[in-house]
């Protein structure tokens, strides 16, 4: 069960930095063309912290939607 579970965070992990590498990329050559470079980087902190917030989010959001109640002992 353990394994499984350091296997979802390597996953999740590696799908936050792929995300922010390709909007980074996006970012940058939006830079580029406008040649505004400022903008690259601003782009690349918004990625930065969307996929922060969700990391921390996501789940909370899903349990909320779905309905989820927490387990106590006498349950």
């Amino acid at each position: 069960m353990y394994s499984a579970i350091s296997h979802n965070k390597r996953n999740t992990v590696l799908i936050m930095a792929v995300f922010v590498a390709i909007i980074g990329v996006i970012g940058v050559l939006v830079g580029m063309y406008l040649r505004n470079y400022s903008l690259s980087v601003i782009i690349v902190g918004c990625a930065l912290l969307y996929a922060w917030l969700q990391y921390y989010i996501a789940g909370k959001l899903a349990m909320a939607m779905t309905g989820a109640q927490e387990i106590e002992k006498k349950d």
